[in-house]
């Protein structure tokens, strides 16, 4: 059975629609950008950069819906919505940033563990593995023995004050491990298998609709713990909440 190709890149009307309410969104996010001073000190400042990557992706996303792969632009808004969930807890307690260092130690001595155990792996080459989890364990160990544990991901949205983003999470994160369903929306055709099909209008704007709301979510905060210009805080986040309206409107669009 042949692979189907599809070369066509023009976008139809409603996610054109979409992509112009995203332009202004980046542009609206720039401005204010622009106005940011930072603070200087933990844990503010790394709310700001995860504020920061948030931005980043929102803009990937908008990358990948502007050449039909809106599915795929799922993978970043998940990432958005998990770095929002870590600055909304950094807000709620400064040891927060613990969890997170937890989290990363737990991540490395996994990895390095299951390296050392691979018979595939070179005995000359897991001496590195095994320099590198000698130096990993003192830290994790610390955090461990302070009670520190790793937490379920909705547990986290909850005391984030998120769970309104949980089945969307659920449904991004779909997108994100290729279920089986995903591979067969995205590549079994009528006829033959398809690459770079168009995916369902739904679909599109749900993922573009979660990746807009996190990103206003995401922005509401910076006025507490960074420093701008004048009101281009104010001015900025207005344009921002503006655009979401207009993001709605032409979801509404979208859907008739």
């Amino acid at each position: 059975m042949a692979i189907t190709v599809i070369k066509i890149r023009k976008l139809n009307v409603k996610h054109a629609k979409i992509i112009t309410v995203a332009d202004r969104m980046i542009v609206a996010i720039h401005e204010l950008i622009d106005n940011l001073h930072p603070p200087t000190t933990s844990p503010d400042r790394l709310r700001v950069s995860l504020f920061l990557t948030i931005a980043e992706q929102f803009e990937a996303c908008v990358h990948l819906l502007r050449v039909n792969m809106p599915s795929h632009a799922a993978v970043h808004t998940r990432s958005m919505l998990e770095a929002l969930v870590s600055m909304n807890l950094l807000g709620k307690r400064e040891n927060y940033v613990e969890q997170m260092l937890y989290k990363q130690l737990s991540g490395q001595k996994k990895i390095l563990e299951n390296i050392l155990e691979s018979e595939y792996f070179p005995d000359e080459s897991k001496k590195l593995i095994q320099t590198l989890l000698s130096e990993c364990l003192p830290a994790y160990n610390e955090k461990h023995n302070a009670g520190i544990r790793k937490r379920q991901i909705g547990e986290e949205m909850l005391e984030a004050g998120l769970a309104e983003l949980i089945p969307p999470y659920l449904m991004l994160c779909g997108f994100s491990h290729n279920d089986v369903s995903v591979l067969a929306l995205r590549h079994q055709g009528e006829n033959a298998m398809t690459y770079m099909a168009t995916v369902n209008d739904d679909i599109t704007s749900s993922i573009f609709m979660t990746a807009v709301r996190i990103i206003v979510q995401a922005t509401e905060p910076l006025s507490k713990i960074a420093f701008f210009v004048d009101n281009s805080f104010e001015t900025g986040f207005r344009k921002m909440n503006d655009t979401w309206g207009e993001a709605l409107e032409a979801l509404e669009t979208c859907q008739n």
